[in-house]
């Protein structure tokens, strides 16, 4: 892996962009091979970040531990019958994996870096609050069922409000 952070913030950009790009579809069908598109990106962005934290290796532990986490908990999920518990403490280690990288990335915004590297570290918690807050809805429908339904569509996937999520960040 590089130390190079323009290298570590552009690898993290493109594994946040396909994230978005490709979950969706890959998500629309609940099945193994989601998992392991979910798992692989985990464990790309916990890779990815491995230099940005150099640093910071509170930070670092904070990523590695709920990464595996989500790896574990999405494992989890193949099994038949799985626990009632289980989409509320994923969705509450995947808020706490992406508010980590964007306190790292908030650390790099606020430190002495060329811009380049700043306007990397912007892109990247521009996306992860996007992503983070599409958690947060799912988080919120999970209490209050139907909340976020339209009157003649139901709401209920990540890929909806995920969308939801960047749309809401657009205004």
């Amino acid at each position: 892996m590089s130390r190079n952070p323009d290298a570590s913030l552009g690898l993290l950009l493109a594994t946040l962009i396909c994230s978005i790009v490709f979950s969706p579809i890959v998500m629309e069908y609940q099945s193994i091979g989601g998992t392991l598109f979910s798992c692989l990106m985990i464990a790309s962005l916990v890779l990815t970040l491995r230099s940005l934290t150099e640093n910071s290796p509170k930070t670092r532990l904070w990523l590695q531990i709920t990464g595996i986490t989500i790896v574990i908990l999405r494992a989890v999920v193949e099994f038949p019958n799985p626990p009632d518990w289980l989409p509320f403490f994923t969705l509450i280690a995947n808020m706490l994996f992406h508010l980590g990288m964007m306190l790292m990335l908030i650390r790099h915004l606020f430190s002495v870096k060329p811009q380049a590297e700043k306007l990397l570290a912007a892109i990247n918690f521009y996306l992860l609050t996007g992503i983070t807050f599409s958690y947060l809805y799912l988080l919120v429908n999970l209490f209050t069922p139907g909340a976020f339904d339209l009157a003649n569509q139901s709401i209920s996937s990540w890929p909806d409000y995920l969308y939801f999520s960047f749309v809401t960040l657009e205004l």
